[in-house]
């Protein structure tokens, strides 16, 4: 008996189900991770560390299906992923977030000869990266994650309604409002970069 077939009303899903979702929604949390971090060993360990952070807190919640637990470890990877930025950004290093900047202007040159250019480019991506977490910081949990989904990962509205839950409709609604939002934010703090 597979946890969809269990009775309704029951607690459903079991460690061996839990291990069953994460494998089979492996890529999509590995995709989640590498889309934010452009790290194929930061978007491991996050995966590996949501595996192990959702083992750990495994029993002491109760779902009643897939569908719940999906949206929790979609949960436990996002906020894994946003830890390493945050470490990533106390500690200087270098996150690239340049695809996600709708202005050509704020790209930095590719592994440039000149170290001082090298520094400087790292320097402006540390910015960049650090206003675009900022400006994330300000939205709800709930818009942030489906602008996360969207602008990072490249999911459609179906595949975003389907991770999160909902419907199509507000998954749409939830991203426009969200990009409404920080937007403002985003271009005062970038024409600062110019």
């Amino acid at each position: 008996m597979t946890y969809e077939q269990r009775p309704e009303g029951s607690y459903s899903i079991t460690a061996d189900d839990l291990e069953t979702i994460l494998v089979d929604r492996y890529p999509i949390h590995y995709s989640i991770a590498f889309s934010a971090l452009q790290n194929h060993q930061d978007a491991e360990d996050v995966v590996q560390e949501t595996s192990l952070n959702a083992y750990r807190t495994f029993e002491s919640q109760k779902f009643k299906n897939s569908s719940h637990v999906e949206k929790w470890l979609y949960t436990i990877t996002r906020n894994t992923t946003l830890d390493v930025i945050r470490k990533k950004i106390r500690r200087g290093n270098h996150v690239s977030f340049d695809e996600f900047a709708d202005n050509p202007h704020h790209r930095h040159p590719q592994h440039s000869q000149d170290p001082s250019a090298e520094l400087a480019a790292q320097e402006h991506s540390s910015k960049l990266t650090s206003i675009i977490y900022n400006g994330l910081s300000l939205l709800s949990e709930r818009h942030r994650g489906v602008l996360f989904l969207y602008a990072f990962n490249n999911h459609s509205y179906d595949e975003i309604a389907e991770i999160m839950g909902m419907s199509r409709n507000t998954a749409s609604t939830l991203i426009n409002r969200a990009r409404k939002r920080i937007r403002p934010y985003l271009e005062r703090r970038l024409k600062e970069l110019e």
